[in-house]
């Protein structure tokens, strides 16, 4: 915040709700690389990025677009997407010897077990040293699809069916074998050099 003689003014960017200078200055003080999450309606980004006194300076970046090439045509944004790319950015960092980060969701809301602490356990499950506790991190079955197996398997033979998963329809995509499309494209990832 800038000072003059009686008032205080904000900085641009909080004065437009885009920078919580409280969070950041505890972020920067770490010293880490941070992981930054971002989610859009249509997408999923994470980037790892250092400070500079100048300016902050992006080391690498993933975006659920590349998990396309590894075999995921599914959505973008859903929890099991968000997995795969943190296991995918865990992989690039293990390739650049990036060791620890720490997690940046910005301004988003924090949600237990939601798409962004998805993505952190993606990464940890990786080899990338993220701080990140087991509670708030989505649990296994959410994490492999198996919860929108079990609800395709539940409502196959209904009139609700086509409409809930005409995506994944549209897409050839089997919602039961949602699980098994999760490890392969895992796999495909691990195995893959950055």
């Amino acid at each position: 915040m800038a000072t003059h003689t009686n008032y205080t003014v904000k900085y641009k960017r909080q004065l437009l709700g885009r920078t919580n200078y409280h969070i950041r200055r505890s972020l920067l003080s770490s010293t880490l690389t941070r992981m930054v999450v971002r989610k859009s309606n249509k997408n999923i980004s994470v980037q790892l990025i250092n400070f500079t006194p100048t300016h902050d300076e992006v080391v690498l970046s993933a975006h659920s677009n590349e998990l396309k090439k590894y075999g995921w045509n599914a959505s973008k944004t859903s929890v099991c997407a968000a997995y795969l790319l943190g296991t995918l950015l865990g992989v690039k960092a293990k390739a650049k010897k990036i060791a620890k980060v720490i997690p940046d969701i910005g301004l988003q809301t924090s949600v237990k077990g939601g798409v962004l602490y998805a993505v952190f356990k993606g990464a940890k499950d990786a080899g990338l040293n993220v701080p990140v506790g087991d509670s708030i991190i989505p649990d296994e079955k959410r994490l492999n699809g198996e919860h929108i197996a079990a609800f395709a398997k539940a409502i196959k033979n209904t009139d609700k069916y086509n409409k809930q998963f005409s995506a994944y329809i549209k897409n050839k995509i089997d919602p039961e074998a949602l699980p098994q499309l999760v490890a392969k494209v895992k796999s495909a990832i691990m195995g893959a050099k950055a």
